[in-house]
Formats: C-alpha cells, structure tokens, sequence
C-alpha cells in the first residue's frame, strides 16, 4: 500500500475543514495539519514540509498571499479553494482554484493532478 501523500489544510471555517477531513479520509491524501490563518500557517511551514496544500483564499488574518508565496517558494502545489467566481489579486492569476462549493471528486482530481505535475 502506498504511502498517502500528506496535505496541509489551511481553512479558517471548521464545518469546511471537517468536510475536507472526511472527504480525504479514504482517499490516498492525509490531512497532516489543520491551520486557521496565514501566521499560524508560516510558522508550521518553517518546521514540516507538506506534499501538497489546500489553501482557502480569505483566512482570518486576510488573504493567502503570504502562505502562496511560501509554498511556491518551498516548490509545494497547492489549490486555492474559494467562494469568489475568479481572484481579484494579480498573484492568483495561475493559481488552481478548487471553487466552493465543490464536489468531492473534483477535489481529488485536482489533488492528483496537481501533485503529478510536481513530480
């Protein structure tokens, strides 16, 4: 059995956090840490290396810019997931969006497809 690729989950609403968790689960993707704002996901950055990321575009400390700068500094996809219909920041502009609401195979696939162009 394969290893399960370790995700970091970074949603400041807890019902969407759950709802990831539980879709995740039984899927070959592992939610290793669970953040609520850009500070706390920094700081977590600094010490682990997740395999990919899924990063909601407003967090309680503002947009995700910093934490998308840091993990496409690191070299670690991620999606950007959000309510918004399109990104208002020039920065987002190449970003893969995971539009909310989702359904849970597009999250997988986008996860799969993400984390096979960064291999």
């Amino acid at each position: 059995m394969a290893i399960p690729a370790k995700v970091l989950l970074i949603e400041d609403e807890p019902l969407i956090s759950i709802l990831y968790e539980d879709i995740l689960e039984s899927t070959e993707f592992v939610v290793v840490a669970t953040l609520i704002c850009n500070a706390d996901a920094l700081e977590w950055l600094k010490r682990n290396r997740p395999d990919v990321a899924i990063v909601d575009h407003t967090l309680s400390d503002g947009v995700c810019l910093p934490v998308i700068r840091a993990l496409q500094a690191a070299g670690i996809p991620f999606l950007v997931s959000s309510g918004y219909s399109r990104f208002e920041e020039a920065e987002l502009a190449c970003v893969v969006p995971l539009p909310k609401p989702f359904r849970e195979e597009e999250l997988i696939k986008l996860l799969r497809n993400i984390m096979s162009k960064s291999v």
